[in-house]
C-alpha cells in the first residue's frame, strides 16, 4: 500500500518539499526531490537536497492513479443515492481510496431502472459536496445500453436500447459533469443514436457483441473508447473480427484494461501493450463496494 499517511497534513495551502524519493517520470526513474507549492509542482531535481519537510527514506513518488471505472469500494455502492448511513460510507470510500494512491475516480453505475439513472442524476450534486479533495471527475453510466449477449455481471431484466429521454434528463441536470456513457451499439438501434449523444457524453463501446464493422462506425460516430478490453466485448477470431480488432485498427480508441492478472491474463497484458503502448491503454480496477473487505461471500 502506498506510503501516504505521513504527508496528510500538508494537504491544503501547503508549500512542502519531498526529499530522498525514488521519483517516477514517463520514461525514467531517478533519485531525487519535489518541491510544491499551492497544490502545484514547481520543481524536480535530481540528487539530494539539505532542508525537506517530508524524507521519503527511498520510497517511490509518483502521480496518483487515475481510476476512471469504479464501482466503489469500503462499502460504498456507486449506485447508491441514498440510505441510513450513506454520508459516513462516502466518506469511508474516500478517506480509503486515497491511501491507495488513487487521486481522481469516475464513479460508475451499473445497469438500473431510468427512476434510478435519474435519481442518481439528482444525487450527484450531494455527492459532490463530500469530495472535498474533488476525488470524483464524473459519471461513468455503464448500463444499461448495453447488449444482452455480454451483459456479464448486470442484471438482464435491467438492460434495454438506448433512452434519449432519460439521457437528455440527466444531461439537463448535469449539464457540466463529465459523463462517460456505455453502449453495446449493435443492440436495437443504439447505433443510430450515438450522433445525438456525442455532443454531450463520451462514448464507450462496452458489453458488446458486435462486429468489426459496427464497432468501427460506432467508433466513427463518436465512441473512442473499449470498455474492459476482453473482458465481455466480441473478438479476437480470426474468421469473424469484433470489437477487439476494431480497436486494435482504430488509433484514436483507447481501450481499458484490469490489469489484476484474473481478469485478463498477464502474457495478454504484456501483448495488448506492445500492440496499443501506453498511451492507448487505461488502466482500471473495475472495482465493487466490496474492495477492502476480508475475504468471503458478500451479495452486491
Amino acid at each position: 500500500m502506498p506510503h501516504v499517511l505521513g504527508i496528510q497534513k500538508y494537504r491544503y495551502n501547503y508549500y512542502m518539499i519531498i526529499k530522498n524519493a525514488n521519483i517516477v517520470l514517463l520514461n525514467k526513474t531517478f533519485k531525487g526531490y519535489v518541491e510544491f507549492d499551492q497544490h502545484r509542482i514547481i520543481r524536480i531535481g535530481a540528487g539530494a537536497v539539505a532542508d525537506a519537510d517530508y524524507d521519503a527514506h527511498g520510497l517511490y513518488l509518483l502521480p496518483a492513479f487515475f481510476d476512471s471505472h469504479t464501482h466503489g469500494g469500503y462499502g460504498f455502492d456507486g449506485n447508491e443515492s441514498a440510505s441510513l448511513d450513506y454520508v459516513k460510507k462516502v466518506n469511508r470510500y474516500f478517506a480509503n481510496i486515497v491511501k491507495e494512491g488513487v487521486g481522481s475516480t469516475l464513479m460508475t453505475t451499473v445497469s438500473c431502472s431510468d427512476v434510478d439513472l435519474q435519481d442518481y442524476a439528482n444525487n450527484y450534486p450531494n455527492i459532490k459536496k463530500l469530495d472535498r479533495d474533488n476525488i470524483i471527475k464524473g459519471w461513468y453510466i455503464e448500463g444499461p445500453y448495453l447488449s444482452l449477449a455480454k451483459k456479464g455481471a448486470h442484471n438482464p431484466k435491467m438492460i434495454r436500447p438506448i433512452d434519449l429521454k432519460t439521457t437528455a434528463y440527466i444531461q439537463r441536470k448535469l449539464p457540466n459533469v463529465v459523463k462517460l456513457l456505455a453502449v453495446a451499439p449493435e443492440y436495437e438501434g443504439n447505433l443510430n443514436k450515438l450522433n445525438k449523444l456525442k455532443k454531450d457524453y463520451f462514448l464507450t463501446v462496452a458489453h458488446s457483441n458486435a462486429s468489426a464493422a459496427i464497432a468501427e462506425k460506432a467508433f466513427k460516430l463518436g465512441a473512442n473508447r473499449v470498455t474492459h478490453l476482453y473482458n465481455q466485448v466480441s473478438g479476437l477470431d480470426h474468421h469473424n473480427p469484433g470489437v477487439i480488432d476494431a480497436a486494435f485498427d482504430n488509433d484514436t480508441v483507447v481501450c481499458e484494461l484490469i490489469c489484476d492478472g484474473k481478469h485478463v491474463e498477464p502474457l495478454v497484458i504484456k501483448n495488448t501493450y506492445k500492440i496499443l503502448g501506453a498511451d492507448r491503454i487505461m488502466v482500471i480496477s473495475d472495482s465493487l463496494m466490496t474492495k477492502g473487505f476480508a475475504d468471503g461471500a458478500y451479495t452486491v
